[in-house]
């Protein structure tokens, strides 16, 4: 290979050559120029505003028939004009130089060529790395190591500068450097550039530095995409209640991966694990190997299925031995590498022992587990059900399974509509709910409570599991606790106590309050002295068989409460005083005409009756005072009489 380079004046005439050539040709136009890869020739007219901008320019020429390649070189002259150099290379055999084979191959390739004179900051380029950028090379000429920089991520300058100086001081035989450029539409693509020192000044310092970009945008995004879900792939394994292992598949059973998660979940780091010979198998209980191997060897075969699932106990590091399920697979590598096992193993201990219990509270009367579901479209039912059900229900299971308000129509109507209330609400929070409820057989009321925690299926369905348990005796013992905790034992009426809880609950009296109630305070007339004459049996008769001829005169809201000896207090909700008087008058009258049978004796007994309502007093000592001194005037009046009472100024 040989060049010749022909020196032309700003005019374009042939002012000198480095070789004798035909004197015909003095004038630049009767040259043939092209731009690299293109097929229209250029006049050198339109060159001279490009050389302006960018001093060299490379080029195709054709000569005398020849094809060449070469450059456009503009010189300045001291007086100013300029002065153009245009280069041909050429071989002996008339066949393309390797550099025009270069640039075809650079070209072919689609690789942007950089030639940058640290020095003087001059950086030539071709199209294709003007054309990474979105622009053509005439968009950007001149181009310098500033422009490289204005294109370049801020984030990884620094990191440039860093990779440039360890290749300068021969840390890095070439600078390689990898980074995001910003595009003319505003984008960011990713490029790497590659390249070299090809010349240094006489005292050392890096001259020329040739080299090429190449755009791999999508290569790296699909890089990072792929460490992207690496990441979360670690992430969720690190979540993951299970843990993953790989051992080889031959006589070794050599552990040659495991995820984090054996830690938290058997007791070993995964350093312990790792490389180990036979250290999985030596971990399973003895009588367990063989059922272990039985999987193993199956899915080798795939004689069943080619995942399959093994249950055994392992021994954990603390020494604890658990139930582990492992779906075991085989792995064979085709290319004649190593074939192996790959395991994911969930602690079963839990699902065991609830299993135990599940199934043990399920043969346990008086209570039963069930399941009971709500389908996307609001139908309920019972899948599943223990033996006791029927027994409790009066519903067979296939019923239970079809439609649940089979069951429902067996429950209490009070009880039927809170539960309903309970099953929305838990459906609408995914919350658990409890509660009791009755159902009346053969003559008796039973009691249970029940308890259920929801599930959200994937099909939309709501499914709770829970349990029964029939608390009819507690439940008989609590009401009788109570009913002896609120109730007078000889008569049957409520307690002071009861009477004073029942006030205090309507309201804290106040003289505007919107609901007004009523209390009567009741007094046997001449009680001491049928105590004395009858003795106290006929005493407690008469209170007794006074309260049961008083009780059908009054509401289910009225409260009637014994408050000691022959005194009795009526408690009237939503009452006033006017309405207060009649029912206390008719109470006075029906007892003077209740005749009291004790044994022989027969007697008839009266009544004086304090009447005052809640917007008489601010407070309930009050109010009780001022009945009591209503009743306490019937007396002085000469008893049998109903009283209203006042306010005394």
């Amino acid at each position: 290979m040989h060049t010749m380079s022909l020196l032309f004046n700003q005019q374009g005439q042939l002012t000198a050559s480095t070789h004798s050539i035909d004197q015909s040709v003095v004038n630049v136009d009767e040259i043939v120029l092209f731009y690299r890869g293109q097929t229209t020739p250029i006049a050198f007219a339109d060159l001279m505003p490009i050389l302006t901008k960018q001093f060299r320019i490379d080029v195709d020429i054709v000569f005398r028939g020849q094809k060449y390649a070469g450059n456009v070189t503009r010189v300045t002259k001291v007086d100013g004009e300029s002065e153009y150099i245009v280069s041909l290379k050429h071989s002996t055999d008339n066949s393309a130089a390797p550099t025009d084979k270069m640039i075809n191959i650079l070209d072919s390739a689609q690789i942007a060529s950089w030639e940058w004179n640290v020095c003087s900051d001059e950086l030539h380029v071709n199209e294709r790395w003007a054309n990474i950028l979105g622009y053509t090379l005439a968009d950007i000429v001149p181009v310098t190591y500033a422009t490289w920089l204005s294109h370049l991520h801020p984030d990884y300058r620094p990191l440039l500068e860093q990779k440039l100086l360890a290749h300068y001081r021969g840390k890095e035989s070439y600078f390689e450097f990898e980074s995001p450029v910003l595009t003319h539409d505003g984008e960011w693509v990713w490029v790497k550039d590659i390249g070299r020192v090809v010349s240094r000044t006489d005292d050392g310092e890096p001259e020329w530095v040739f080299g090429a970009r190449i755009d791999i945008h999508r290569s790296k995004m699909a890089q990072l995409e792929l460490e992207k879900l690496q990441q979360q792939l670690d992430h969720v394994m690190e979540l993951s209640p299970s843990v993953i292992y790989k051992m080889s598949a031959d006589h070794n059973e050599e552990i040659r991966f495991i995820t984090k998660g054996v830690e938290s979940l058997l007791g070993y780091s995964p350093n312990e694990v790792i490389g180990g010979q036979h250290w999985w198998t030596s971990r399973i209980r003895h009588e367990d190997v063989k059922e272990y191997r039985r999987c193993a060897q199956s899915t080798k075969l795939r004689a069943y299925h080619p995942i399959m699932d093994c249950e055994y106990r392992f021994t954990k590091g603390n020494g604890e031995e658990v139930w582990l399920v492992d779906r075991l697979r085989y792995v064979e590598n085709g290319d004649g590498g190593e074939s192996y096992f790959v395991g994911s193993v969930i602690d079963l201990s839990e699902f065991v022992t609830l299993n135990q219990h599940f199934k043990t509270l399920s043969l346990l009367p008086p209570g039963i587990i069930y399941q009971f579901e709500q389908d996307a479209e609001g139908h309920m039912s019972f899948p599943y059900v223990s033996q006791e059900f029927e027994h409790i229900f009066g519903v067979s299971p296939e019923e239970a399974q079809q439609d649940a308000k089979h069951v429902f129509a067996v429950l209490h109507p009070d009880d039927e509509s809170v539960i309903k209330k309970l099953i929305e609400q838990s459906s609408i929070e995914m919350s658990e709910m409890e509660s009791e409820f009755r159902i009346e057989r053969d003559g008796e009321t039973h009691w249970y409570f029940f308890q259920a925690a929801p599930a959200k299926q994937v099909d939309g369905a709501i499914l709770w599991s829970g349990q029964i348990i029939d608390i009819t005796e507690r439940k008989q013992m609590v009401l009788k606790l109570e009913k002896e905790s609120t109730t007078d034992p000889l008569t049957g009426t409520y307690n002071r106590r009861f009477f004073m809880d029942q006030i205090k609950l309507l309201r804290e009296l106040t003289p505007d309050h919107p609901h007004e109630f009523s209390i009567l305070a009741l007094d046997f007339d001449h009680f001491k002295t049928i105590n004395d004459t009858y003795g106290h049996d006929v005493g407690d008769a008469v209170l007794k068989q006074t309260v049961h001829a008083v009780q059908p005169l009054l509401r289910e809201p009225d409260i009637l409460a014994r408050m000691g000896g022959e005194e009795f207090d009526i408690l009237l909700p939503n009452t006033s005083a006017t309405d207060a008087m009649l029912v206390a008058e008719r109470i006075r009258d029906t007892v003077e005409q209740n005749q009291i049978r004790h044994g022989e004796t027969h007697l008839n007994i009266t009544l004086t009756i304090g009447v005052v309502s809640s917007l008489q007093a601010t407070n309930i000592p009050e109010l009780l005072k001022l009945a009591d001194r209503a009743l306490y005037r019937g007396k002085e009046q000469g008893r049998n009489r109903v009283i209203l009472a006042s306010i005394e100024r």
